[in-house]
């Protein structure tokens, strides 16, 4: 997401939001009544979307990236055990498991300011650190799902990757 807007501009709401997509021409598809949005995403490997979760009723931004597989069923306790070293690794850990559809997702949470504003700063660097951390660990990830490797090594394999330290 490349916005071009002033960085100190603040943003007081949903509608802010929208309205900064759309000036600055970023692909998205909105979702007024969840207060909700969708980016296509492109980073390295990792393809896909983000969902940015405005939420009036706590004050919070939220930026959940999805990656682009399905666990099967037989994978899960070797995805939760991976996304558990992942998370107790990260500075900040937000990977989970929906058990409903089957996909893991990194999501960052940000509180906005008292008087509930984000600036477009802030708002790009929770964009950034979503779309990166989720990349980071795409493939380390699919490996354990989708190849079989052992969770166990998911760190040393994000290490090697993307050169995240694995000396946690």
């Amino acid at each position: 997401m490349t916005i071009k807007s002033d960085q100190s501009k603040l943003l007081a709401n949903f509608q802010d939001l929208l309205n900064l997509l759309k000036e600055d021409n970023v692909p998205h598809r909105a979702n007024p009544e969840q207060q909700s949005v969708e980016l296509p995403t492109q980073s390295g490997e990792l393809e896909g979307e983000m969902l940015i979760l405005w939420d009036a009723r706590s004050s919070l931004v939220q930026c959940i990236h999805p990656l682009p597989f399905e666990v099967p069923e037989d994978r899960i306790p070797a995805a939760e055990s991976a996304i558990a070293r992942i998370n107790h690794a990260l500075t900040l850990p937000g990977f989970g498991l929906n058990h409903v559809s089957r996909l893991l997702y990194y999501r960052l949470s940000v509180p906005r300011r008292d008087d509930g504003t984000l600036s477009v700063q802030e708002l790009q660097r929770l964009f950034r650190t979503t779309v990166k951390t989720a990349e980071d660990f795409y493939l380390p990830l699919s490996g354990v799902v989708r190849e079989g490797k052992n969770p166990e090594q998911v760190i040393a394999n994000a290490s090697s990757i993307s050169g995240f330290p694995d000396s946690r």
